[in-house]
């Protein structure tokens, strides 16, 4: 009971003191307030309606009537500090003019300041016109309501949840945050950057196909070999052969593909002192600009991204990282001989070092010594898109954790996995993207002059504005681990907005 007394009176707290803020700032006529307030009341309204609310005004801009919209539930919301039936009513009208009604069953007005004691409801019911339910007493809200709700709440540790997110968005650190915002100029035109996650694509102009010509004793060798301890009736994929055909002279590149007994590849199959060209028919050889080929149908399409996949493997070999075919992910490549944390060079700022594989302790218990428990090695999942003739790769960050071993699955991953996702922020997962960008696109020259076929450049970031930090619209996020194996995971803290 006192934990519930405790909750209700810091919500309490934290809410006149929201309310007093918004008050004072449209007693001046400072009402870009009311924009903040957008932002700041979605985590609270999503977690009092228990809704899935969002700023439809970051979507679309000038969207009519409507601030805060959630489609799954059918539920909107207008947020404003005017509390007249004149502002009621011309909400009404755009909402149904605009036939919103037909997507969201349900309309809140929200009153930042205080509602009117009463409205005219004869004039609603003509402006909604049987389109759309809507009781004053029920839809038109303010504080007072919002703490009925609360007040309703049972369960204490929702309350609690409740009572944090309103620790966050009003306490006294906040206000004074917003208030020098205001005497700065609030939410003026200085934008923010935001990044997506791609980077621009660059490859060879010329691309060459030709049919595969090997040994076929040497062929039939490997090929039992390979499937020798398999199930009868199970087929090798063709590339598994070639890629153990030419490693027999030592030839070990992954940049080229095998479709219907054809050699498909960047690397120059006119020119004699091209390795490759020893493993096929030479009087086969066409050479195509890329263009010409992957614009001719959609199956040629997904062959040449498919070429794309295994030419950023090869250059991603060449920087210490290996492909996980289960996952379809790029990791940072562990010792062969000793498994160990692994740190790298890079820039961003200035010179900075990078732990691309942590060592994962266990906790230490009594006099039991703590060992490795697994290693988690930064990893991106590719894909590679064409949009208005450019192409792009989309980088997503994620982990890989693996064995002592350094390189196995951990048989925990999947649990490490859900735990690292309720963990990490928006802003860890785009500081990873960005290491992973400039990692990529800052190759040494030795590197470049080795791989000339496939270059990453940065795309620069979007300019928005008015900027919105994060942390105003964003609902705080606290961990806490549901499993014994998720108490050994950590944050990763070495990339933060000082590295770029």
């Amino acid at each position: 009971m006192i934990a519930r007394k405790d909750a209700l009176e810091k919500i309490i707290k934290y809410l006149d003191a929201f309310v007093l803020e918004v008050r004072s700032y449209n007693a001046i006529g400072a009402y870009d307030v009311n924009i903040h307030a957008e932002n700041s009341l979605i985590p609270i309204l999503n977690a009092v309606f228990d809704l899935e609310l969002t700023n439809i005004n970051h979507q679309k801009k000038n969207f009519p009537a409507v601030d805060l919209v959630d489609a799954k539930n059918g539920v909107a919301f207008q947020i404003t500090a005017t509390s007249s039936m004149d502002k009621v009513s011309e909400t009404l009208k755009k909402f149904v003019q605009n036939d919103l009604h037909k997507t969201y069953s349900t309309l809140f007005i929200y009153i930042l300041t205080e509602k009117e004691s009463k409205y005219n409801d004869a004039k609603i019911q003509e402006l909604t016109d049987g389109k759309l339910e809507f009781d004053t007493s029920i839809h038109v809200v303010d504080f007072t309501d919002i703490l009925k709700r609360v007040n309703a709440i049972v369960a204490t540790e929702k309350l609690q949840t409740i009572s944090r997110l309103f620790e966050h968005e009003f306490s006294d650190v906040q206000i004074a945050s917003r208030q020098k915002k205001f005497r700065d100029g609030f939410l003026k035109n200085v934008p923010e950057d935001l990044y997506l996650n791609l980077v621009k694509v660059h490859f060879s102009n010329r691309l060459y196909i030709a049919e595969t010509k090997y040994d076929e004793k040497l062929a039939g060798t490997l090929s039992r070999q390979m499937n020798k301890g398999k199930r009868k009736g199970k087929i090798y994929h063709p590339e598994s052969l070639f890629k153990a055909i030419i490693s027999t002279k030592d030839i070990y590149y992954i940049d080229w593909l095998i479709r219907e007994d054809k050699l498909i590849t960047f690397r120059n199959l006119q020119d004699p002192q091209e390795p490759l060209t020893h493993f096929i028919d030479k009087g086969t050889v066409e050479a195509f600009n890329p263009v010409d080929y992957y614009e001719d149908n959609d199956d040629k399409l997904n062959v040449f991204k498919a070429l794309l996949k295994n030419c950023l493997r090869h250059l991603c070999y060449t920087l210490s990282m290996e492909w996980v075919h289960d996952r379809r992910i790029l990791r940072f490549r562990n010792d062969e001989n000793i498994p160990r944390e692994k740190k790298t060079n890079w820039r961003g700022k200035k010179e900075s070092v990078k732990t691309v594989i942590f060592e994962v302790m266990s906790k230490k218990k009594g006099d039991e010594p703590s060992h490795i428990v697994c290693f988690r090695n930064m990893a991106f999942e590719p894909n590679f898109h064409l949009l208005d003739d450019t192409w792009y790769l989309s980088i997503n960050p994620t982990w890989s954790f693996t064995n002592p071993g350094g390189f196995k699955a951990s048989g925990y991953e999947a649990e490490y996995m859900s735990g690292i996702k309720r963990l990490e922020t928006n802003n860890t997962v785009c500081y990873q993207f960005r290491f992973f960008a400039y990692f990529l696109s800052n190759i040494p020259p030795l590197f470049v002059e080795q791989y000339p076929h496939l270059k990453i450049e940065r795309i620069p970031p979007i300019a928005f504005a008015p900027a919105i930090e994060d942390s105003k619209w964003i609902p705080p996020k606290e961990f806490v681990a549901k499993t014994a194996r998720e108490t050994e995971l950590f944050e990763d803290k070495e990339l933060n907005a000082n590295s770029f």
